[in-house]
């Protein structure tokens, strides 16, 4: 979602640990850099784009419509294991230049009705 709001490939960082008082990593761990798989393309960027303000326009993530601030792009997805009862929900999404993911260990239903009110309140709580 970060790299689709900034039209070019953002490589995530992990934070393991957190910032004591005096400002010294604690826990914090050095990851590996990403490959270079060539990266995301601009017209790529743009076209996904579309696509997930669409899926908030018209389609699963329309709960997301009326999140105050600029338009909302989402994407949610549901994944079966095991034994195909056990369900894991997720839910990225940007608005402006704030991405945001949310997943569901063990979910009940979907990304949009799991993941999809977790994205919605975080974004309405953060609106200007």
């Amino acid at each position: 979602a970060a790299s689709v709001a900034a039209g070019h490939t953002v490589e995530p960082v992990l934070v393991l640990g957190v910032e004591d008082g005096a400002g010294e990593d604690v826990g914090a761990e050095e990851e590996a850099p990403a490959p270079d798989t060539g990266g995301l393309q601009p017209e790529e960027a743009e076209a996904l784009s579309a696509m997930m303000r669409s899926v908030v326009e018209s389609g699963t993530a329309r709960m997301l419509r009326d999140v105050p601030g600029e338009p909302v792009h989402a994407k949610s997805g549901t994944a079966q294991w095991g034994s195909g009862e056990t369900i894991h929900a997720w839910m990225i999404a940007f608005q402006g230049d704030l991405a945001v993911a949310a997943f569901i260990e063990g979910a009940s239903v979907s990304g949009t009705a799991d993941a999809g009110p977790l994205v919605r309140d975080l974004l309405t709580r953060l609106a200007p």
